[in-house]
């Protein structure tokens, strides 16, 4: 410490040069990173040059460094490095980009973004394909009443049977957009109004598994730690769908007049995702049954 107290400090502080002290023969010598610290009192760190604590906290950190030193100390400056990360790298911590690196996770993600989109677009322009089939107002709304009445009483269903039997997910999710898809293909090969309300309160049923198990597909694949930028991610994914698919199914309806190519966009939509997680659960279940075998073994 006497040292220190030793060096000049007129000399710290000419134009731009370094906290400096002349090398001592028998010094140990100690590294502490040191400010630049030029004439217009500006300097490339995040101290202030109008403040002493810096140059407070190096004289503290050597004598402590020192505890123990009976010889000479010598302050040897060391530059500091920035933080030179770009603005991509911010994006990328901040929404966790490593997770696309897993390939289920891909996979879920995709699959749901798509069946989601596929769901909401159905029952968007359900209406105005009944319309298109000469039905009245009044069975219209019947029509769409129904299918929100069956999919309030299936999720009501679905949460109190959870509480007695243990279901996957992931595989009601599945279910859910094979059943939808199946059924939006027969629901457009009919024009009359009681196999419609029959139908569309059926795919009202069917609309709950989606929902209900989407939140929980994520939950039960990634970390918990992990989930909020997991959804996130999900989440930007489901919103670029829909400003970029959403206007080129539009388009397709208003060029062609025809809804029925529209919807069977949707199934194509939900093919999508059925498709590869299908894949999916069968290459799991042959690597579990292959690990299984070499277990026995």
């Amino acid at each position: 410490m006497e040292n220190l107290c030793q060096i000049k400090r007129s000399e710290t502080r000419k134009g731009s040069e370094l906290l400096f002290v002349p090398k001592l023969a028998d010094s140990r010598r100690l590294s502490i990173p040191v400010v630049l610290i030029p004439d217009d009192g500006k300097t490339d760190s995040k101290f202030n040059s109008s403040d002493n604590v810096y140059l407070e906290n190096l004289y503290k950190a050597a004598s402590v460094s020192s505890l123990g030193n009976f010889g000479s100390i010598a302050v040897e400056p060391m530059p500091i490095i920035k933080n030179r990360e770009g603005k991509w790298q911010t994006v990328a911590e901040f929404l966790d980009l490593t997770l696309l690196k897993d390939l289920v996770y891909d996979n879920i993600i995709f699959g749901m973004a798509l069946t989601f989109f596929a769901d909401l677009t159905f029952f968007t322009l359900e209406p105005l394909f009944l319309d298109k089939n000469n039905l009245s107002r009044a069975e219209i709304a019947n029509i769409i009443a129904l299918g929100g009445a069956t999919d309030m009483s299936a999720r009501l269903f679905l949460g109190v049977a959870g509480q007695f039997f243990r279901m996957n997910s992931r595989y009601m999710f599945f279910a859910g957009a094979l059943l939808a898809a199946l059924v939006r293909l027969v629901f457009i090969q009919f024009t009359t109004y009681l196999p419609l309300l029959i139908l569309t309160g059926i795919l009202g049923a069917i609309r709950s598994l989606v929902h209900i198990a989407q939140p929980i597909v994520m939950a039960e694949h990634v970390p918990i730690e992990r989930y909020p930028p997991a959804y996130g991610l999900y989440m930007l994914l489901a919103g670029g769908l829909s400003l970029t698919v959403g206007p080129m199914i539009g388009f397709i309806r208003d060029f062609t007049g025809s809804y029925t190519i529209a919807f069977n966009m949707l199934t194509a939509c939900n093919l999508c995702c059925v498709v590869p997680w299908a894949i999916e659960f069968i290459l799991n279940y042959r690597k579990q049954r292959r690990h299984k075998s070499t277990s026995r073994i």
